[in-house]
Protein backbone atom coordinates (compact mmCIF):
# COMPACT_ATOMS: atom_id res chain seq x y z
CA UNK A 1 0.00 0.00 0.00
CA UNK A 2 3.04 2.06 1.04
CA UNK A 3 3.92 1.90 -2.95
CA UNK A 4 0.81 3.09 -4.40
CA UNK A 5 1.08 5.78 -2.28
CA UNK A 6 4.28 6.95 -2.71
CA UNK A 7 4.07 6.10 -6.83
CA UNK A 8 0.67 8.50 -6.46
CA UNK A 9 2.52 10.98 -4.99
CA UNK A 10 5.63 10.84 -7.66
CA UNK A 11 3.08 10.79 -10.67
CA UNK A 12 1.29 13.97 -8.83
CA UNK A 13 4.44 16.28 -8.20
CA UNK A 14 6.20 14.75 -12.03
CA UNK A 15 2.41 16.13 -13.86
CA UNK A 16 3.09 19.54 -12.01
CA UNK A 17 6.44 20.44 -13.21
CA UNK A 18 7.19 22.59 -15.61
CA UNK A 19 9.60 22.83 -18.20
CA UNK A 20 10.80 26.47 -19.10
CA UNK A 21 8.50 28.33 -21.57
CA UNK A 22 11.46 30.94 -22.67
CA UNK A 23 14.65 29.42 -23.14
CA UNK A 24 17.38 31.54 -22.53
CA UNK A 25 19.33 30.70 -25.12
CA UNK A 26 16.10 31.97 -27.51
CA UNK A 27 16.04 35.13 -26.14
CA UNK A 28 19.94 35.98 -25.84
CA UNK A 29 20.41 34.93 -29.74
CA UNK A 30 17.14 37.51 -30.29
CA UNK A 31 18.74 40.16 -28.47
CA UNK A 32 22.03 39.53 -29.95
CA UNK A 33 20.85 40.23 -33.68
CA UNK A 34 18.23 42.64 -32.85
CA UNK A 35 21.42 44.69 -31.51
CA UNK A 36 23.58 43.74 -34.42
CA UNK A 37 20.96 45.39 -36.84
CA UNK A 38 20.61 48.43 -34.76
CA UNK A 39 24.25 49.40 -34.44
CA UNK A 40 25.78 48.40 -37.16
CA UNK A 41 26.33 49.14 -41.08
CA UNK A 42 25.67 45.65 -41.87
CA UNK A 43 28.59 45.42 -44.03
CA UNK A 44 26.54 47.24 -47.59
CA UNK A 45 23.00 44.57 -46.76
CA UNK A 46 20.33 47.36 -47.07
CA UNK A 47 18.24 47.59 -44.16
CA UNK A 48 14.53 49.07 -44.47
CA UNK A 49 11.04 49.30 -43.17
CA UNK A 50 9.49 47.03 -46.18
CA UNK A 51 12.35 44.58 -47.46
CA UNK A 52 13.05 41.67 -45.42
CA UNK A 53 16.68 41.37 -43.62
CA UNK A 54 18.08 37.26 -44.83
CA UNK A 55 19.33 35.58 -42.05
CA UNK A 56 21.14 32.13 -42.23
CA UNK A 57 19.31 29.65 -39.84
CA UNK A 58 21.93 26.87 -39.96
CA UNK A 59 23.36 28.53 -37.22
CA UNK A 60 20.14 28.26 -34.61
CA UNK A 61 19.39 25.74 -32.78
CA UNK A 62 17.03 23.32 -33.51
CA UNK A 63 13.75 24.26 -31.91
CA UNK A 64 14.48 28.35 -32.24
CA UNK A 65 11.60 30.68 -32.23
CA UNK A 66 11.67 32.36 -35.91
CA UNK A 67 8.47 34.01 -36.03
CA UNK A 68 9.79 36.04 -32.86
CA UNK A 69 11.68 38.20 -34.79
CA UNK A 70 9.62 40.46 -37.22
CA UNK A 71 10.52 42.21 -41.01
CA UNK A 72 13.24 38.88 -41.07
CA UNK A 73 13.62 36.30 -43.62
CA UNK A 74 15.20 32.62 -42.54
CA UNK A 75 17.07 31.43 -45.16
CA UNK A 76 18.63 27.43 -44.93
CA UNK A 77 21.63 27.68 -47.59
CA UNK A 78 22.25 23.67 -46.58
CA UNK A 79 19.92 22.73 -49.90
CA UNK A 80 20.39 25.20 -52.11
CA UNK A 81 18.38 23.20 -54.74
CA UNK A 82 15.43 23.33 -52.94
CA UNK A 83 15.18 27.05 -52.42
CA UNK A 84 12.34 28.94 -54.78
CA UNK A 85 13.70 29.99 -57.76
CA UNK A 86 13.10 34.09 -56.84
CA UNK A 87 15.91 33.12 -54.29
CA UNK A 88 18.10 31.23 -56.54
CA UNK A 89 18.13 34.02 -58.81
CA UNK A 90 18.71 36.66 -55.65
CA UNK A 91 21.63 34.07 -54.58
CA UNK A 92 23.40 34.06 -58.29
CA UNK A 93 23.48 37.93 -58.24
CA UNK A 94 24.72 38.54 -54.52
CA UNK A 95 22.47 39.22 -51.89
CA UNK A 96 23.55 39.79 -47.77
CA UNK A 97 23.07 37.38 -45.16
CA UNK A 98 23.94 37.32 -41.63
CA UNK A 99 25.45 34.47 -40.26
CA UNK A 100 25.11 33.61 -36.41
CA UNK A 101 27.53 30.93 -34.82
CA UNK A 102 26.83 30.03 -31.56
CA UNK A 103 30.20 28.78 -29.36
CA UNK A 104 30.95 27.63 -25.72
CA UNK A 105 34.86 28.78 -24.50
CA UNK A 106 35.33 28.48 -21.26
CA UNK A 107 32.31 28.08 -19.51
CA UNK A 108 30.91 31.08 -21.74
CA UNK A 109 28.53 30.91 -24.78
CA UNK A 110 30.08 33.29 -27.32
CA UNK A 111 27.27 34.23 -30.35
CA UNK A 112 28.91 35.54 -32.95
CA UNK A 113 26.26 37.69 -35.68
CA UNK A 114 28.32 38.47 -38.79
CA UNK A 115 27.00 40.31 -42.65
CA UNK A 116 28.52 38.69 -45.48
Amino acid sequence: MKRIVSVIVVLLVLFQLKGQNNMALDSMLILSVESYIDSKDLDGISVQDTDPLYICEDGFPFLFPFESMQNVTFVSLRNVRGLPFFMRCKLRKGMGFLFVAIEVSKNQIVISVSGR
